[in-house]
């Protein structure tokens, strides 16, 4: 996973978009966090996402807010360029890409949360600077330098003065991207120490009650991975039909003496997807329009994988349908589930006495300037703005 711009091996705790620490990412029930994400991701790129509600400066008014360069939390500083260093090739991706409304509000969503959660990591990774002893420091030294040394050799070919001249695009030196690292895992530490003893297993009726919240998002569809032969007719004349009747039965004789449905499919197919072989990968009942929904009925009327559909015919073309997967869909039953749902509920159960915590680190803390507004409008300032890149 990425922390703060550089990859931490294994299943480790990292610091999600709101602000929670969170032990996930070694599970998942049906990824619906990736497609949460993804969706999310479309969305931003169709349309403009409204500002988050925690956000009360006003990109559009340089006056609004008077920006302030660095942002202290308890004498601790966090600079425009540590907000902006793990986030800067997504915005200047988007900052060529995205309609410019979309894009300020992306950016300012972005950042926003982004200075928030270094806020919150600092505020733990002060209480871990009191926990850690003289030779636990000298080790995790030693481990600072097999992490960047491990991705100088992945990314980067072994060269490290390429990591250092992308340190420098990001006005950042080697001793900034070891002194990151290190708040990092001392962060990890400190939270597998302190929190991690205080999650308890659920209990039956618990993981009945998580299961019955997931099930609708864990019940899919039935669906069949589908390879189409489509024939079209080309003009209403009997002609055009006969036409394309005599070539559809063509390909049935050619798949009746063993030939590759593929082979054939780039051979006779004249409809989507002729050039790969017709695959048209896993298809749902009513996923298609209406010109296809007769193959795909026939689809799911096939008894077997691999067996091969009689001709269809339909007023403007004929198909050829064989299914290469079946999926019965349906949720996975509670009894599959518990080793998930058991690391989900510890999961949810971390998070919210993390969030505990930081509340309380939080109140006693001493943040300035006071309106954190002041220092989200410096990023602002310092983030890639819409247009200044052409559209490639």
């Amino acid at each position: 996973m990425m922390i703060g711009g550089f990859r931490m091996r294994g299943c480790t705790f990292g610091i999600l978009a709101i602000g929670l620490f969170a032990i996930g990412g070694c599970t998942s029930l049906g990824q619906k966090t990736n497609a949460k994400r993804e969706r999310l991701e479309q969305r931003a790129n169709m349309r403009p996402e409204k500002p988050a509600e925690t956000v009360s400066y006003d990109f559009g008014d340089p006056e609004s807010v008077e920006p302030v360069p660095v942002l202290m939390v308890n004498g601790e500083r966090i600079t425009t360029s540590e907000v902006l260093a793990p986030v800067m090739p997504d915005l200047m991706e988007r900052s060529r890409k995205m309609p410019r409304e979309s894009y300020m509000a992306y950016l300012q969503q972005a950042i926003d949360v982004r200075v928030r959660q270094l806020a919150r990591e600092a505020l733990v990774h002060q209480k871990a600077v009191e926990h850690l002893t003289d030779q636990e420091s000298t080790f995790l030294d030693g481990v600072v330098d097999d992490r960047i040394r491990e991705r100088i050799n992945k990314e980067f070919g072994g060269r490290q003065t390429r990591f250092e001249k992308m340190l420098s695009d990001l006005d950042m030196t080697m001793e900034d991207a070891r002194s990151l690292m290190r708040r990092e895992i001392m962060i990890i530490r400190y939270l597998q120490i302190n929190v991690r003893p205080r999650v308890v297993d659920p209990t039956r009726d618990e993981l009945w009650e998580l299961y019955d919240r997931e099930r609708e998002e864990l019940d899919k569809p039935a669906r069949r991975n589908m390879l189409l032969i489509e024939v079209a007719i080309d003009s209403p004349s009997p002609e055009a039909r006969e036409a394309a009747r005599a070539k559809i039965e063509e390909a049935r004789r050619a798949l009746s003496d063993g030939e590759d449905f593929s082979a054939v499919a780039k051979r006779c197919s004249t409809g989507l997807n002729a050039s790969l072989g017709g695959e048209w990968g896993w298809v749902t009942e009513g996923s298609l329009r209406e010109r296809y929904e007769p193959a795909v009925e026939v689809l799911f009327a096939l008894e077997r994988v691999d067996e091969v559909s009689d001709i269809i015919e339909t007023d403007g073309a004929y198909f050829l349908v064989m299914a290469v997967g079946v999926d019965q869909g349906g949720a996975p039953t509670f009894e599959s589930l518990q080793p998930q749902l058991i690391s989900r509920f510890r999961d949810e159960q971390f998070n919210k006495l993390v969030e505990e915590d930081i509340k309380t680190l939080q109140a006693k803390a001493m943040i300035r300037p006071k309106n954190i507004s002041r220092f989200l409008r410096a990023v602002a300032e310092a983030a890639p703005q819409p247009g200044i890149m052409s559209t490639p």
